[in-house]
């Protein structure tokens, strides 16, 4: 599909959607995936806004959350990939959920750090 329908029909969906559902958490990643694929975005602000809404869902699982913060820091949204870990580290975990949300943290890090290192490399 072409990122303009998709995001089209991924809002319509999102509208239909009660609060606090998992059919809402599951509109918003994919309208997240969506908008974090466009090129330039027109409002930035609609997507932090929409990020953090998910990582405070509590029907969204940790595992839609983390990958939609992996699409985020992909695509460039350092900021908003912090702002998406605290989010997420304010909700209530158990033990393995912390360890896994940790894991994640510290290879995201790796990885970013390797990137640096790599382009600092790379003679231009």
């Amino acid at each position: 599909k072409d990122l303009p329908q998709a995001e089209a029909q991924a809002r319509k969906v999102l509208t239909m959607e009660l609060s606090e559902t998992t059919g809402r958490a599951r509109s918003l990643k994919i309208l997240l995936k969506v908008l974090c694929a466009k090129e330039c975005l027109q409002d930035p602000t609609e997507l932090q806004e929409l990020s953090l809404d998910l990582m405070s869902q509590k029907r969204a699982t940790l595992a839609d959350c983390i990958e939609t913060c992996r699409v985020i820091a992909e695509s460039g949204f350092d900021r908003l990939f912090v702002k998406c870990l605290q989010r997420l580290r304010r909700r209530s975990l158990d033990a393995e959920e912390q360890r896994e949300l940790r894991l994640f943290g510290a290879q995201m890090l790796a990885a970013r750090v390797e990137e640096v290192m790599c382009s600092e490399a790379t003679p231009a």
